[in-house]
């Protein structure tokens, strides 16, 4: 009886322990968590400057990731972070608070360095200013952050097509094959659900992309480049 009595206190004390203290946060190198593998914490990045927010003109257009943009949702464009890092956007003029994803590029004015949704802005209570002075802290990442810096690579592809079917998306590829090479199928999951994309190339730079995406217009196709990060 004394045994369990002890093992249940023994429990109960490293249940306690365990839930109290700050909490930590950390990024997994290609967003798989290694039971064994040292950690790294990235509570050491922080940056502080102006941010924006865009709206309609851009509402149900593609973003830098292919996800189409809805600015109703809790997304946001920045220049550098890894697509799919999760950010905590702090209004240091209402002490007012968000997390968003990081799935478009932006903002290109100097000064700013974060570009948010409709409805992120208006959590943050900057819709009618327009601006804001803000804090940004990473949340989540699928990237391994060392030293400073993301461990990631940035490529470019020319996405031609997106399907909920499989199929249909093997149909397409089989297509468009016979006039472009290097073309592939990408499975992705966004918040609206799973897209089988059919994508052309894997460009280390943009001026290469938009070259290709020239001769895929003059076919007749409707297609846009996209930046993946892997």
């Amino acid at each position: 009886m004394k045994v369990k009595i002890y093992l249940t206190i023994f429990i109960l004390i490293s249940l306690f322990a365990s839930g109290c203290g700050k909490k930590d946060y950390y990024i997994y190198d290609k967003g798989k968590p290694s039971p064994t593998g040292k950690r790294k914490a990235f509570s050491d990045f922080e940056e502080t400057g102006i941010a924006s927010w865009y709206g309609k003109d851009f509402h149900g257009r593609p973003t830098a990731s292919g996800e189409i943009y809805n600015m109703y949702g809790m997304t946001a464009a920045h220049k550098t972070l890894p697509l799919g890092t999760e950010v905590n956007v702090f209004n240091l003029e209402n002490n007012r608070e968000v997390k968003v994803k990081i799935n478009d590029r932006g903002p290109f004015v100097d000064g700013r360095i974060i570009d948010l949704t409709y409805a992120a802005a208006k959590e943050l209570g900057m819709v009618n200013k327009g601006i804001a002075k803000v804090k940004i802290t990473i949340s989540d990442s699928p990237f391994l952050y060392s030293k400073g810096k993301f461990n990631f690579t940035k490529y470019y592809a020319i996405q031609m097509g997106s399907f909920k079917i499989s199929q249909n998306a093997t149909n397409f590829k089989n297509k468009i094959s016979k006039n472009f090479k290097n073309t592939y199928i990408q499975s992705v999951n966004f918040d609206y659900g799973q897209f089988n994309r059919v994508l052309i190339g894997d460009f280390t730079d943009r001026n290469s992309a938009e070259k290709v995406l020239k001769q895929v217009e003059d076919l007749g196709y409707d297609a846009f480049i996209i930046e993946i990060n892997k």
